[in-house]
């Protein structure tokens, strides 16, 4: 028996693909012609196809006539329609007759794209008007559209309507409309599955990234432009509304009658519908409990007036969800509403939030608000109650990931106007009390845990009070007191900071400890969550960290007072801080002495919060331990020198500027500092480029000498250090030299050695009290070597003339760098080279054709 049926299903399948192939020899042709000639006699515009098939398998036992790449232009001759496929489907018999009847049509795979001008003309306004008598004809048509179903199929919609400042763009994944759509007067049944990539008005952008559906049921009659609503249902993101009234389009504005309930929705369903720009706060919402939703719109609609509408909901005995809040809101109540005033317009709209009441981790929270005219919002806000940070760190940021304590808010009251409160100037003019207390309150922020032990807040108008308090955490104590004004303008601040609201404040940080790198780590900016409800609806991409500290920055304009015990960055050991710390114009001027590297450091800078930030800074150091400024700098990047190999007091007048690129990264490149520095009780152990002298000097002596003194003016310029000509005596040999020595560890030095001095220590026996070479000119013949290559393979060779001229043109070089540190710090003292060595073509009157005179060693 089964055979039998697969046998038979086997015969009809057959069958039908050869009546199919059949079919479509025949009539292919005169069917496409048909058809496309009947569609363009309805339409005004131009009609394009690429190609027509005629096809039995795909929607039998109806035929499909497809037509194929479709482009039909708008009235504008723009492009109205553009689709893969256009379908006609009509009966397979129909095929046989005198006349084809179209009686519904699928479109699919493409983009639809409506517009309204300024002046209220749509772009969809292609179509003949039908008489309302037929007229006679001398021959019936072939074929004949009266269509009864239209199907969209994985369409791109897009609208815009200048008149109404609003746009659309939509995928309908799958949208039906049935009812005789090809007369004037017909009763529509349509129901859709789209995606709202958004929904635009004015500025304002709703339901973004939002899935959205409808089953609706509607009287039209295009003629008197009346669309009723019977029977419709509303789906946002699985939240559903009914909506029952009428529309009504008459010349010059449309007449509205509507309203809208929730079935069996929640809070959820309202926040929704809120501008996207709102979501990423009060997005996540929903809620269990008895909630309503009533909303009507009545009245004419047109650019120049609004219809009545009237907006009221609310929850009683509720539980509220978020995804800011871990827990549960419960016992929540309140009532809200929303109208557009008597006159209809935003300047007598009116939104009230009342008594709002719940509890969380059973601690009360009661708030209150009040909104008139949204063209000049006038606010009044309440709030008091206790929030358990352990419940609500979400509300404070993407940085904080955890909380604990009560943070306490004691009747927090705002009056005023909108505009006020986002301008300094204007500030003043709204009423703003209230206090915050703490209460073992603690955040976590960026993996670092931060504890407010106590203190307070005192609001008194636009002013905000500091009294003692305490922060503990990522490694620092830390007690804060001041007064800060302009607080409102800078909370209702965007995020470009558009209405340059500042906070000006004076201030006071006592700290017995800070870790600089912690704390500064508090303000990085995470990693991008590819998941965020912000990315998703790509509405603004996130800041830089550099981008991030320049935003902060430009808030603060004030000076902190700073008295800190003991601070530590890197490496880097301080104690005994007291300066200031002075904000302004997006620039953090420092200024304080500090003891530090077994001495101490008198700073002077500032650091300028641009794009790609810059630092200047101005350091005095005294009496430095030359061993533990290489360490705490950890050797400036290099091995070659380190703090184990050198030691001495290092007296210093150092000017830096430092760049930084727009991710913070330090630009090693574009660093210049220019210093003179002096060194007092020197020391050098086992460094390997003295070695090199063995042969004329005994290694005991090279491998640990003392500097007598040292003096001279460094520069660093396109990561390059410049040494200028400068003399050393030490317990080893004396030496004159200069060069320059790069980042990477190139070298080029020139040297001058006394070849007398040399002879005379090679003969007698090492030193081990180490007394210092006598600084004069007493050999017969001095030594003038260059050294030259990378630190590992470098070579020596002789080369007077050169060296000569070098150490001419590094004279020069030293008084620069000498008039500007004057310009920088005032006058500062030179050691001279002694008058013995000075061979400077100026002051010596060498001779620059004499001989090169050497000793003979492997160098």
């Amino acid at each position: 028996m089964l055979k039998r049926f697969a046998k038979i299903a086997g015969i009809a399948l057959g069958l039908l693909v050869l009546l199919s192939v059949l079919l479509t020899e025949i009539f292919e042709k005169k069917i496409g012609n048909t058809i496309v000639q009947e569609v363009q006699a309805q339409l005004t515009s131009d009609l394009q196809i690429d190609n027509f098939d005629l096809s039995l398998l795909r929607s039998f036992p109806r035929v499909s006539a497809n037509l194929e790449g479709v482009v039909v232009e708008d009235a504008g001759g723009e492009v109205l329609l553009e689709c893969k496929t256009l379908a006609f489907r009509f009966g397979l018999f129909s095929l046989f007759s005198s006349n084809i009847k179209v009686r519904s049509v699928v479109i699919s795979d493409g983009a639809l794209r409506v517009s309204i001008d300024k002046k209220g003309k749509p772009n969809y306004d292609i179509f003949k008007k039908s008489e309302t008598e037929e007229p006679e004809v001398e021959e019936p048509s072939e074929l004949s559209i009266s269509l009864a179903k239209a199907t969209l199929e994985n369409i791109e919609l897009i609208y815009e309507d200048e008149s109404a400042d609003q746009s659309i763009l939509l995928q309908v994944e799958e949208a039906t409309f049935s009812g005789e759509v090809s007369s004037t007067k017909f009763e529509l049944e349509t129901t859709a599955q789209l995606h709202s990539n958004f929904i635009e008005t004015g500025t304002s952008r709703y339901l973004a990234g939002k899935k959205l559906g409808y089953d609706a049921k509607l009287l039209v009659d295009l003629d008197e432009g009346l669309y009723e609503f019977t029977d419709v249902l509303l789906e946002v993101d699985g939240n559903v509304f009914r909506i029952e009234g009428h529309i009504d389009e008459e010349p010059g504005f449309t007449e509205v009658d509507l309203a809208a309930t929730i079935e069996e929705g929640n809070l959820e369903a309202i926040v929704q519908l809120l501008p996207a720009d709102y979501l990423d706060y009060a997005g996540g919402l929903s809620s269990k409990g008895t909630f309503f939703f009533n909303a009507t719109a009545q009245g004419r609609y047109n650019d120049r007036t609004m219809p009545a509408i009237q907006v009221d909901f609310g929850l009683k005995d509720g539980r509220v969800n978020s995804d800011r809040i871990d827990g549960s809101l419960k016992d929540v109540n309140f009532d809200a509403s929303f109208t557009n005033g008597d006159k209809h317009t935003n300047a007598t709209s009116h939104f009230v939030l009342n008594d709002f009441r719940a509890y969380l981790d059973k601690e009360r929270v009661e708030m209150q608000l009040d909104v008139r005219n949204l063209d000049d919002p006038q606010i009044e806000f309440y709030l008091d109650g206790t929030l358990p940070l352990r419940s609500t760190y979400g509300l404070f940021g993407e940085q904080v990931t955890g909380g604990e304590g009560e943070l306490e808010i004691n009747e927090l009251k705002v009056k005023g106007r909108y505009k006020d409160m986002i301008q300094n100037s204007r500030a003043g003019r709204v009423t703003m009390t209230g206090s915050v207390e703490f209460d073992d309150t603690g955040v976590t922020i960026n993996d670092e845990t931060m504890r407010f032990d106590r203190g307070k807040l005192l609001i008194d108008n636009n002013s905000l009070t500091i009294q003692e308090l305490e922060l503990e955490g990522a490694g620092s104590e830390i007690v804060l007191n001041g007064k800060f004004s302009n607080l409102l303008p800078v909370l209702f601040a965007d995020d470009r900071n558009s209405k340059d609201a500042y906070l000006d404040f004076d201030a006071t940080l006592t700290a017995g400890e800070i870790d600089i790198d912690r704390f500064v780590a508090l303000t990085a900016v995470p990693e991008a969550d590819t998941s965020s409800r912000r990315q998703q609806q790509e509405v603004v991409a996130q800041k830089s960290e550099t981008e991030h500290r320049e935003w902060l920055a430009s808030f603060l304009e004030g000076t902190f007072e700073a008295r800190v015990g003991r601070y530590t960055s890197g490496a880097l050991e301080g104690t005994d801080f007291v300066g200031q710390l002075i904000f302004r114009d997006r620039q953090m001027q420092i200024k304080g002495e500090t003891k530090t590297m077994d001495g101490s450091f008198t700073l002077d800078g500032k650091m300028m919060f641009i794009e790609e930030p810059i630092l200047e800074l101005k350091l005095i150091a005294d009496h430095v331990s030359m061993s533990e400024f290489f360490r705490q700098t950890g050797n400036f990047g290099q091995e070659t020198l380190t703090d184990k190999q050198v030691s001495g007091i290092l007296n210093s007048k150092i000017w830096i500027q430092a760049y930084f690129d727009s991710d913070g990264n330090f630009l090693s490149d574009k660093l210049y500092v220019i210093a003179g520095i002096g060194l007092e009780k020197g020391r050098l152990r086992n460094f390997e480029l003295l070695e090199s002298f063995s042969k004329y000097v005994h290694i005991q002596e090279l491998r640990d000498i003392e500097i007598v003194s040292l003096q001279n003016y460094l520069e660093i310029k396109g990561s390059k250090l410049y040494i200028p000509v400068m003399f050393i005596q030490s317990t080893a040999l004396n030496l004159t030299i200069s060069g320059t020595h790069t980042f990477d560890n190139y070298l080029d030095y020139n040297i001058k050695v006394n070849a007398g001095q040399v002879v005379m220590n090679r003969v007698k026996k090492y030193d081990p009290n180490m007394v210092p070479v006598t600084a004069k000119r007493n050999g017969w013949a001095n030594l003038y070597y260059k050294i030259e290559g990378p630190m590992d393979s470098y070579d020596f060779r002789s080369a007077k003339k050169e060296i000569k001229q070098d150490f001419a043109q590094s004279e020069y070089l030293k008084r620069e760098l000498r008039d500007r540190l004057i310009r920088h710090f005032g006058d500062i003292q030179l050691v001279e080279e002694p008058e013995a060595w000075n061979d400077i073509p100026e002051f010596s009157g060498f001779d620059e054709n004499e001989d090169d005179e050497f000793l003979e060693g492997d160098w």
